[in-house]
């Protein structure tokens, strides 16, 4: 049996045994739990919080640590918010996809669509009370470049269509991707003893649903083919696939582009907290652009999980050799903190350029190492 119809198999034996599991959810449990958060303890712990790691650390109060421990919360979910958006989208129209073709994986991805809502809901509800303590609530945040054009039924359709199995198969190696990143922040603060104990169960019951979308993600970026239709060969479309690995991978993972809007929104909101009225500004702006120079708590913490899942992941997802290298190219290169890959790994080939790539228009007598 060949790798995709092995994770193809398993992945009917999932959705079966998960169409016996009743559903739960987050959002009740908040509503029933969460009007007594414990404002006098961190939500996350606190090597993650937005200046731990810098010089002005050991100035600030107490006060102003928990705001800036709260806010790293609120900052957070707002970045898996919208991965949680499009998954909810993607998995309803993939699903739709899936349907003619195995009607009880559709109805897993439909389940997990439903999960993502009830997700969104829950941790919405959380980092809106947040954010009304912080004083931050209806403040305008920056959102990544193109994004409510991106996040649309009509472009996932348009890719679906476009480039089918293809599409299908990257998507769940990046939603996989994602879900690995999601355990890095969320594992820790799911085993907390000394947090608001609201906050570490909704986190925990989180982080179970996740594991359960983590082990779909892989199962479908290596299966998916079994499921829908070939590709159809020539290098044009070759060379179009390729295109659309390196795109999803630069847009959803550059570390560059993410910490960006990060230090953007960071800076907008900590200018803004209340705790710190007392800080000048430059003090303010120093603090976040020390925070974002350098690795912090939740990077190193994605770390010791990265490179070995990552790896398993993208070794098995349904990707021809160069497609796999070209995906392990461009999430290194884009990288400043996060360690995607182990350097000894043979995927990872940032600082090579293949000659024999037929999509690389490499000039006669140019240099072929280095990015």
């Amino acid at each position: 049996m060949s790798q995709g119809a092995a994770a193809a198999d398993a992945l009917q034996r999932l959705a079966a045994k998960r169409s016996r599991a009743d559903e739960r959810s987050l959002r009740d449990r908040f509503r029933r739990e969460g009007a007594a958060l414990r404002w006098d303890r961190f939500f996350v712990p606190e090597e993650f919080t937005l200046g731990f790691r810098t010089p002005f650390w050991d100035e600030l109060a107490e006060d102003e640590r928990l705001a800036l421990n709260h806010w790293t919360y609120a900052l957070v979910y707002a970045r898996i918010r919208d991965g949680e958006e499009y998954a909810r989208l993607a998995n309803r129209i993939v699903a739709a996809a899936l349907r003619p073709h195995d009607e009880g994986v559709a109805q897993l991805l439909l389940r997990e669509a439903r999960e993502e809502e009830d997700h969104l809901a829950a941790f919405g509800a959380a980092r809106a009370r947040i954010l009304e303590r912080l004083g931050l609530r209806g403040v305008a945040m920056p959102s990544k470049p193109a994004r409510r054009l991106l996040v649309s039924a009509g472009a996932v359709r348009a890719l679906l269509l476009t480039y089918g199995a293809d599409f299908v198969v990257v998507y769940f190696l990046a939603r996989g991707l994602a879900n690995i990143m999601g355990m890095g922040f969320e594992r820790p603060l799911a085993r907390r003893a000394d947090g608001d104990p609201t906050i570490t169960l909704l986190t925990r019951l989180h982080v179970e649903d996740e594991s359960q979308h983590y082990a779909v993600s892989r199962l479908l970026a290596a299966g998916a083919r079994e499921f829908l239709p070939a590709r159809r060969a020539g290098p044009l479309r070759r060379c179009a696939t390729r295109a659309l690995v390196q795109t999803v991978a630069r847009y959803t993972f550059s570390e560059r582009l993410s910490k960006r809007l990060e230090r953007s929104m960071s800076l907008r909101a900590v200018q803004r907290l209340a705790a710190l009225r007392r800080r000048s500004v430059a003090f303010r702006s120093a603090l976040v652009d020390a925070h974002f120079a350098r690795p912090g708590g939740i990077e190193l913490s994605r770390n010791r999980l990265l490179p070995r899942l990552h790896g398993r992941l993208l070794a098995a997802a349904a990707l021809d050799p160069v497609e796999r290298e070209a995906w392990a190219e461009r999430v290194v290169v884009e990288q400043q903190h996060l360690r995607f890959l182990d350097p000894s790994d043979p995927l990872l080939l940032a600082r090579r350029v293949r000659s024999d790539d037929p999509c690389r228009q490499i000039p006669p007598g140019s240099r072929q190492g280095g990015a």
